[in-house]
């Protein structure tokens, strides 16, 4: 569980470093501004601070898991300095996707972007998004254990074809 956090943190830190090594020209300054405004129209940010609930959420459940003798009322304390980190962390993370904005987009994509979700639809889109999310993952959590449960019976009735006990 650590290892995909450690590799996520890292490639971060690279693309960072890789962005802020290279010389910006005019075309690379304005790109990086439209980057930005876009990141502004969609409310990324505050689409991150709405996540932060069900982030601390995760982190007080693992916290709890592995000290179960810590109060959950002591845990529930640490929720206003998880959302102080959080703000300050942001403005380094929306720096961070930048790179790999550029990467998947260029200006006439990005331009799009913006013209797409400065209308009233975008605004629609941009509102919904979140609950829309929430709401898909649970059903996909539902119907990935449904489909593991499936797959399981399979492969045991597989097994137990071939002599196998199960």
């Amino acid at each position: 569980m650590k290892l995909p956090i450690i590799i996520c943190l890292s490639t971060a830190v690279v693309l960072t470093v890789l962005a802020l090594s290279r010389p910006a020209d005019a075309e690379d300054t304005e790109l990086d501004a439209k980057i930005e405004k876009l990141m502004e129209v969609t409310n990324m940010t505050a689409m991150m601070k709405q996540m932060a609930p069900q982030i601390f959420r995760q982190i007080s459940l693992a916290i709890r898991r592995t000290n179960p003798s810590i109060p959950k009322r002591e845990i529930e304390a640490f929720s206003d300095e998880m959302l102080a980190v959080l703000n300050d962390a942001l403005p380094e993370f929306v720096e961070s996707m930048t790179p790999i904005y550029k990467k998947h987009f260029d200006v006439t994509d990005i331009d799009a972007m913006i013209a797409f979700y400065e209308t009233p639809t975008g605004r629609k889109a941009i509102r919904k998004l979140p609950a829309l999310m929430q709401e898909s993952m649970m059903i996909g959590q539902a119907w990935g254990m449904e489909i593991g449960k499936l797959a399981m019976r399979r492969i045991k009735e597989r097994l137990r074809e071939k002599g196998y006990k199960i």
